[in-house]
């Protein structure tokens, strides 16, 4: 029979340990067992459960009493569709995450994660879950499906912290193929400026704000007069606009970006019509993202270039690593929080390697080659 039952916190954990007196054949045995238990409580009759199954083994009978006892329900393990309602409440806004974010968490979890394993309790996801999801995804990116897994090791590590999940699954990511990053040459660059300059200074100081600047599309958008500081020529990137609404840059990290003299010049000349730099012709902000690509179809086409204002910022990073200008100071240029987006920077212009391959052929042909038989 059970004499005696301690609980109490298992040193150095959070976690509880129980330490229970049992009478067999006349003698008193003690064993102390960590539990899997959130609570006191919980420990306790799970102590109680534990030493009637150790009693069994030793063919001795546990109490009338004890018998009698029922043993406690376990608490049921969520569905992930029911847990990822609680995660996005308490963990992603809770948090206060990016609007972008919270809006690519609930897209992730609407299109993909529920819909395949919506009705699985979240301890019984594992590798052969996250396979399932890749199987069926294949036809997906390869960096996509990765953000998918991504978040759902995130989402159950969250689990186990919460003690809702014993451990979640080590699964590795799949070997994304690395793909170059579209990028204009100097004479791109150059074109490209020329080009919107033709087409209106609006299109001008765009350009400039992303070949001079490195500014992303939603923070040209966003950016505000008060964010320019012309005594100290520089442009303090503290604002961008994302679906509609105002919010600080991605990473939620200022920069300062120093103005080129043609930079400074296009701003200076720029007419302030509001608080925000560029506006609508009701003198309100831009609200979408796609504004700034409907403005530069008609210039990439003429100055036969490649596309996207994300090219723009490519440019003003790989100038920069060309120009021999330090990588850390370009990754707080970028903002980027690591150091590792920067590097893809570090790539080699076509242009750059077809003059390689020229200089090592000059060098080849001034060789004094040795003839043979000479020593």
């Amino acid at each position: 029979m059970i004499t005696k039952t301690n609980v109490r916190p298992y040193k150095g954990t959070d976690q509880w340990e129980a330490d229970v007196f049992m009478l067999i054949n006349g003698k008193e045995v003690r064993r102390r067992w960590r539990s899997p238990m959130p609570s006191k409580l919980a420990t306790e009759r799970w102590a109680r459960e534990k030493a009637k199954g150790f009693l069994a083994d030793y063919g001795t009978p546990a109490s009338p009493a004890e018998q009698e006892e029922e043993a406690p329900p376990k608490p049921a393990t969520p569905l992930l569709r029911e847990y990822a309602v609680r995660w996005m409440d308490e963990y992603v806004i809770a948090n206060r995450h990016s609007n972008a974010t919270v809006e690519g968490r609930q897209k992730c979890l609407r299109n993909h994660l529920l819909p395949l394993l919506g009705e699985l309790p979240i301890d019984k996801i594992g590798p052969a879950e996250y396979q399932k999801l890749r199987q069926a995804r294949k036809s997906h990116d390869v960096n996509g499906v990765n953000k998918m897994c991504d978040q759902l090791t995130t989402m159950l590590h969250v689990a186990v912290e919460w003690k809702l999940i014993v451990a979640a699954p080590k699964v590795k990511r799949l070997k994304a193929e690395q793909k170059e990053m579209a990028v204009l040459t100097l004479e791109e660059g150059e074109r490209l400026v020329e080009t919107a300059q033709v087409f209106g200074a609006k299109f001008h100081l765009v350009a400039l704000l992303g070949v001079d600047g490195g500014l992303r599309n939603s923070e040209i958008i966003g950016l505000r007069w008060s964010d320019i500081d012309f005594d100290r020529d520089e442009i303090v990137v503290q604002n961008r606009i994302w679906n509609g609404e105002e919010g600080p840059p991605k990473g939620k990290k200022n920069r300062r970006i120093p103005l080129t003299g043609r930079l400074r010049e296009a701003l200076q000349a720029f007419p302030r019509k509001a608080r925000h730099v560029f506006v609508t012709y009701k003198g309100t902000f831009i609200k979408t993202n796609q504004t700034l690509p409907e403005w530069f179809e008609k210039i990439w086409a003429k100055a036969q270039v490649p596309r996207g204002i994300h090219t723009l910022r490519h440019t003003f990073a790989t100038d920069a690593v060309d120009a021999g200008v330090p990588l850390r100071a370009v990754q707080t240029l970028l903002g980027h929080a690591s150091i590792v987006t920067t590097e893809r920077y570090l790539h080699t212009r076509k242009g750059q390697l077809a003059n390689a391959m020229h200089t090592l052929e000059q060098a080849r042909q001034h060789r004094d080659w040795r003839k043979t038989g000479e020593g």
